[in-house]
């Protein structure tokens, strides 16, 4: 209970009520009444509700201000240290302005302990366990790059967050904003750069990310360099092999590693399905020539042909006759040009080159090819 004390100023208010000089007799009713309605800090809370009536920062009235050292509501629970209830402090004892409470002692700093800040607030604090990398959170208040996951210093152009897909490039200068992270962009670097760089193609991997010197096979669904090429692709061309060199189907290899190192949103786009006049479909698996092959020759200079100009299209033009290449991926005998079974046994080639043999019932007897057997 509160000591009934009797002040100055409660002398001067039973000696006021007289409206004269000498003593005026008042009843202890009305007594009390003027007594416990003085105000004497002036902060519209009287004596007898107010924890400390001569400090007008301190008052029943007044909304608590976290970290001020102060009991601002009179709330007997001391100052808000921590605004969002997640048992970590949201200042440290060598800030704070008063006695630091005992409860928070050798606890570490809230990075986000206001929930005006942030609306899953109370979900953040040090050491939470509920790191989610790319969602622009430092959910553990490590300080750690959210936008790369392996710490290797490269970041990947984007990544998925929840079935959407975040543009790294404009997501991580927001988080480094937003959480006042500047100061430790040049240690999260790789060496040679002053801030993390664009291009890791599989960010939980610290040992994959962009480097052109490193060397990458074909086929193998591994991007170890990431240098942004379809691994299924080595003529870039845009098409694929329908069966990878070693055995297996290439669709099913491709789909997995883009998976692995795209998100499923490749820097590259498929070519649309090509319908021939017969009905069979050229895919963007239909590639006959995806690498250079020594045992397929042109037939005018005796040198490999170069993969990149052969790959299915929806025309014969490119595709010349009895020159040994089959540039549109049709699967057509090359010298059968009227497609009826039988080809000559001697052809003038592109540059003058001659194809010579003869024929019975459609097989070649006594002949033979520059580059290769017919087909």
């Amino acid at each position: 209970m509160r000591a009934s004390t009797m002040s100055a100023a409660h002398i001067a208010l039973v000696l006021g009520l007289g409206g004269g000089p000498g003593c005026t007799w008042i009843s202890q009713g009305t007594f009390e009444e003027k007594r416990n309605g003085l105000d004497q800090d002036l902060d519209g809370s009287p004596w007898s509700v107010d924890c400390d009536d001569q400090d007008p920062q301190r008052s029943p009235d007044l909304e608590e201000v976290p970290y001020d050292g102060i009991d601002n509501d009179c709330g007997g629970d001391g100052d808000l240290i921590d605004v969002d209830g997640d048992t970590y402090p949201g200042v440290a004892a060598a800030d704070y302005p008063g006695e630091y409470p005992a409860r928070f002692e050798g606890r570490p700093v809230d990075c986000v302990d206001d929930p005006a800040l942030h609306p899953s607030a109370g979900e953040i604090f040090p050491g939470s366990g509920g790191e989610v990398p790319y969602d622009g959170i430092d959910s553990d208040c490590d300080g750690g790059n959210d936008f790369d996951a392996d710490g290797d210093g490269y970041m990947p152009i984007t990544a998925q967050v929840d079935g959407a897909t975040v543009d790294v490039a404009t997501a991580y200068p927001e988080f480094v904003a937003t959480w006042g992270l500047e100061a430790l962009e040049a240690g999260w670097a790789p060496a040679g750069a002053t801030e993390p760089q664009l291009g890791d193609c599989r960010d939980f991997d610290p040992d994959v990310h962009f480097n052109p010197d490193t060397p990458d096979a074909w086929y193998d669904g591994e991007d170890t360099d990431c240098d942004g090429r379809n691994d299924f692709d080595a003529d870039g061309d845009g098409f694929m092999p329908e069966r990878l060199p070693g055995g297996g189907d290439t669709a099913a290899a491709y789909a997995v590693y883009i998976d692995t190192y795209y998100n499923n949103a490749p820097p590259w786009s498929l070519p649309a399905d090509l319908i021939l006049p017969d009905g069979s479909v050229l895919s963007a698996f239909s590639d006959c020539l995806d690498q250079e092959d020594p045992a397929i020759l042109e037939l005018s200079t005796g040198t490999p042909v170069d993969p990149a100009a052969v790959f299915p299209r929806d025309t014969t033009a490119d595709d010349i006759w009895y020159d040994g290449i089959d540039a549109n991926c049709w699967r057509d005998n090359d010298f059968d040009a009227d497609g009826d079974g039988f080809y000559p046994s001697v052809v003038q080639g592109p540059g003058g080159s001659t194809t010579g043999g003869s024929t019975t019932g459609g097989s070649t007897t006594g002949g033979s090819t520059t580059g290769g057997t017919p087909p």
